[in-house]
């Protein structure tokens, strides 16, 4: 995920309409001394501005911050009375130069994008620590002073770095930066490995240095992949840093993640890989925000399903088919078109603008080839290395790589809200001259889309695929074949953007994290236990939602329903109400969550713990489980989870023995 903070996405909307051609030049460097004190939050920063070609410039910066000095080369400065902006002006038009020194400290109360503790301290680049002019792209050399006890890190390549008895200095340099650099700094124990011409760098809290190797290792691993399917990685460095906050998010060069999620396998896979690839898609080639994101898209498509495919077909097809239950829980008022999708703000969102937009290029890739996809990615990277590109600037490299208009392709996947749903009818068989013809008619739900569809015939003697070509609501279709057919599968593998149909989808937890209508009930009369239900509910129920807590008593309220109880309340619970029973293991599990339906097919979560103790321990971990039917908990680690087994859906179906 790559962060995009309200006051930095309100720049590059207003920096774009002023940069629409693709070669992107520094308009100001900027060359910065700061000394940052971590544990009492202090910073000074002094700023050297240097400017072509105007002879006016204003600067802002953070309101925590103060002006102590300024200088201007042949010209004068004033600052705005009560506001953190700063006007220069010049007696020639360039070039010209502006000094500022500013000082302050990090507010007490950490913010978004600026905080500072015992644990270290963070400055993202759009919290206004610098003097920023406001234009699109910068220059920058960049030198942090911190108290040796500590070491910082920023964006940007580093050049120079000194320990001294009393601090520790680092030096970071950029010739071309779209965003400004952003500066981490903490108690850090520093390793190093060098790919190529790319040093690779792990900035870890004490306790972390296990996990070094293998951060080192996986990330070597995925530069070298991610330069065969693209090109050559665009920075000097990558830096793993760890966060003493829970978040997990990209910037230039520099993955910042929270200490406590190093550990994890999921954050050493394809979470690294999908930061590491962000340098590609979204740094390296920056997004045009007027047109939609395009960069979590391709970077779920090539980073997680990439690696997906790469350990075999079936968990490739698991992570499509997941996607696609995430959209079956997608309530229908959440929808949207992919173009409108700018930055994740909540799980609607991501299943938007991340999992529909990385089926659109599998999609694509199934459409014009393999190789052909190839091609044009490597061909976008070659165009807009280090510029703006947008929808349109993607759809012109695949057009040119496949030699074919694909406006239709783009403009039904990009642009309409939803998604085709597939069904089968007036199944047949016949015999042929040559073998045997089974017909069918092939129909979607309207408005129609263009959709090749992958349909396998099951014979006695193996199985013929074919991809139908459908562009109409209703498309006649004969399979031929040697052998006697004995049942067909309609798009089994899960290669098409659909609904799925009863049957194909069995409940998972985000069926009641994104309803909008959620009703809860706590089977307990503790206070304790009815407070770390409550807990969990916030951290479960969709942005904008108030979930009932009123016991339903036996009357169940109408929509979505969480249930929170001890094992012996639930299983009274799901015997009164026909519910499904929780799944093997659960008998010794500290709590155990499972998903059901109802008999009108309102989804039904329940969330059964020994105590209010084992309840609270799920309480942060419980959200990261929402493509899952069910979890086992063993405290705060899950023993088991899993999807419910599906059954055949109503696109397996079974041919009549008998040809008419």
């Amino acid at each position: 995920m790559r962060l995009l903070s309200l006051a930095f996405l309100t720049l590059v909307l207003l920096a774009v309409s002023k940069a629409a051609s693709a070669a992107a030049q520094p308009a100001v460097h900027h060359d910065i001394d700061l000394w940052l004190h971590p544990e009492t939050g202090s910073v000074t920063v002094q700023s050297t501005l240097a400017v072509n070609d105007r002879d006016k410039l204003t600067i802002a910066f953070a309101e925590w911050l103060s002006v102590e000095d300024v200088e201007v080369d042949d010209g004068t400065a004033r600052q705005i009375k009560g506001a953190p902006r700063l006007t220069a002006t010049f007696s020639k038009p360039g070039p010209n130069k502006l000094t500022v020194r500013l000082s302050g400290k990090i507010p007490a109360e950490a913010t978004s994008r600026a905080g500072a503790g015992p644990d270290g301290a963070y400055l993202f680049g759009s919290s206004g620590w610098m003097p920023d002019s406001g234009d699109t792209t910068i220059s920058y050399r960049l030198a942090v002073s911190v108290p040796a006890s500590f070491r910082a890190v920023a964006t940007g390549e580093l050049t120079d770095e000194t320990v001294s008895a009393e601090s520790y200095a680092a030096t970071f340099e950029s010739a071309l930066a779209f965003d400004r650099p952003s500066i981490f700094a903490g108690s850090y124990d520093i390793r190093e490995e060098r790919v190529g011409g790319v040093r690779l760098r792990t900035y870890f809290h004490e306790g972390l240095s296990d996990f070094t190797e293998q951060y080192l290792s996986n990330s070597a691993d995925y530069l070298r992949g991610f330069e065969e399917e693209i090109g050559a990685y665009p920075f000097r460095d990558f830096f793993i840093v760890s966060a003493p906050l829970p978040v997990g998010l990209g910037f230039p060069n520099l993955t910042f993640i929270d200490r406590r999620i190093v550990p994890l396998p999921f954050m050493q896979g394809r979470s690294l890989a999908h930061e590491i690839l962000h340098n590609w898609w979204g740094n390296g080639v920056q997004v045009d925000y007027r047109q939609g994101n395009w960069a979590e898209g391709l970077t779920t498509y090539m980073a997680d399903y990439g690696l997906a495919a790469k350990a075999g077909p079936d968990r490739a097809r698991e992570m499509r088919l997941g996607w696609l239950r995430d959209y079956a829980a997608l309530p229908d008022e959440a929808d949207a078109p992919v173009r409108t999708f700018v930055a994740k703000r909540h799980q609607a969102s991501q299943i938007i603008g991340y999992n529909k937009a990385a089926y659109l290029f599998h999609m694509l890739k199934n459409e014009i080839g393999a190789d052909t996809f190839s091609d044009a990615v490597k061909q976008f990277w070659s165009d807009h290395r280090l510029s703006i590109a947008g929808w349109q600037d993607l759809r012109a490299a695949f057009e040119k790589a496949s030699g074919r208009d694909l406006g239709w392709f783009f403009a039904q996947w990009l642009d309409r809200t939803g998604a085709p749903t597939l069904s089968v009818a007036d199944v047949r068989l016949e015999t042929g001259s040559e073998g045997y013809v089974t017909e069918m008619s092939l129909m979607q739900t309207q408005p129609a889309y263009r959709l090749k569809v992958p349909v396998q015939v099951e014979t006695e003697r193996g199985t013929v695929r074919e991809d139908i070509l459908v562009t109409g609501p209703n498309t006649s279709v004969e399979l031929r074949t040697e052998a006697k057919p004995l049942r067909v599968r309609v798009d089994p593998e899960f290669d098409l953007f659909r609904d799925l149909l009863p049957g194909e989808s069995p409940p998972i937890l985000r069926d009641v994290m994104l309803a909008e209508d959620v009703s809860v009930n706590v089977l307990s009369d503790d206070d304790a236990f009815t407070r770390a239900s409550q807990k969990i509910v916030a951290r479960l129920a969709a942005p904008g939602t108030r979930p009932s807590m009123e016991d339903a008593g036996k009357d169940l309220p109408q929509g979505a329903l969480m249930v929170f109880g001890t094992p012996d309340k639930l299983a009274e619970f799901v015997t009164e109400h026909q519910l499904d029973a929780p799944p093997a293991g659960s008998e010794d599990a500290s709590a155990t969550v499972w998903t059901s339906s109802r008999e009108d097919g309102e989804p039904v979560l329940l969330i059964s713990a020994v105590d209010s103790n084992a309840l609270s321990q799920i309480t942060r971990p419980l959200p990261h489980y929402g493509r899952q039917s069910y979890i086992v908990f063993s405290g705060r680690k899950a023993a088991s989870r899993g999807v419910w087994e599906a059954e055949d859906g109503p696109l397996v179906i079974e041919i009549p023995n008998d040809p008419e």
